[in-house]
C-alpha cells in the first residue's frame, strides 16, 4: 500500500509541477487528436487528457501510452467499467466530472490518482472521505477563483484542479487562488482546429498559456 501512495503521490507531483492540463474532445480521427498532441508537447504542454466524448479515446490512449514525455489521462469517465478500461488501455490517470465513489474505490486499489469532480463543499467533502486526493471543480466557469478560495477556508489542505472556463485572461488568479494544476480544454485546443489540423495555432496557445502559468510563480 506504501508503494500504491508513493505512486500517486509522484502522479500529483507531476502534475503540480507540469501546472495545465489540456482537455482534447472532439477530433473526428485518432490522427487528428494525436496531431493535436504533438502540438501540444511542442508548445511545452505535456499533461493529456483524453476525454470519453472523443472519438476512438482508448485507441488514442493506447497509441500514447507509455511516451516518458507525456502524463496520459483519461477523462470524462462516467462509470467503472469504462476507468477499468482506461487504466488497461495505459492511462496514468482518471478523471470524472462528477463524484462516482466505486470509480475512486477502484483507484485506491489500484494505486492510481482518480480525480472527481466536485462543485459543492459537500461533495468535495464526500470526496476526501472517500480517499480521493485531489479534486476537480468543475464547471470553474460559474463560481471562479473566488469559489476556490471560499473552499479553501474550511479544506485549507484541499488539493483542487479547476476545469471549465479557465483560459488566458484568469489562469493566474486561478493559482493566486490555491489551484494545485488547471485543466484547459476548448480555450486552448478547439474542436475546429483538431478538425482542421491546425497544428500551429494550438502550439502558439500552449506556448502562450504556459508562458502565463510559469509566470505566476
Amino acid at each position: 500500500m506504501n508503494g500504491g501512495v508513493a505512486v500517486i503521490k509522484k502522479t500529483i507531483q507531476k502534475i503540480s509541477e507540469k501546472k495545465i492540463i489540456a482537455v482534447l474532445r472532439g477530433g473526428d480521427s485518432c490522427e487528428k487528436v494525436i496531431g493535436a498532441v504533438e502540438a501540444l508537447v511542442a508548445g511545452g504542454i505535456s499533461a493529456i487528457e483524453i476525454t470519453y466524448t472523443t472519438r476512438n479515446p482508448l485507441e488514442i490512449i493506447k497509441r500514447l501510452a507509455g511516451r516518458k514525455e507525456i502524463l496520459l489521462g483519461a477523462g470524462t469517465i462516467l462509470n467503472l467499467k469504462d476507468a477499468r478500461d482506461a487504466v488497461a488501455a495505459g492511462a496514468e490517470f482518471v478523471v470524472s466530472p462528477c463524484l462516482i465513489p466505486e470509480v475512486i474505490a477502484f483507484g485506491i486499489k489500484k494505486n492510481l490518482l482518480m480525480i472527481p469532480g466536485v462543485f459543492t463543499p459537500t461533495e468535495a467533502y464526500q470526496a476526501m472521505n472517500l480517499g480521493a486526493a485531489v479534486l476537480k471543480l468543475f464547471p470553474g466557469s460559474i463560481g471562479g477563483p473566488e469559489q476556490l478560495k471560499a473552499l479553501r477556508g474550511p479544506f485549507p489542505g484541499i488539493q483542487v484542479i479547476p476545469t471549465g472556463g479557465v483560459n488566458k485572461e484568469n489562469i493566474r488568479d486561478w493559482f493566486a487562488a490555491g489551484a494545485l494544476a488547471v485543466g484547459v480544454g476548448g480555450n486552448l485546443v478547439s474542436k475546429q482546429a483538431i478538425e482542421k489540423e491546425d497544428y500551429e495555432l494550438i502550439k502558439r496557445y500552449a506556448a502562450e498559456i504556459v508562458s502565463l502559468a510559469n509566470s505566476n510563480t
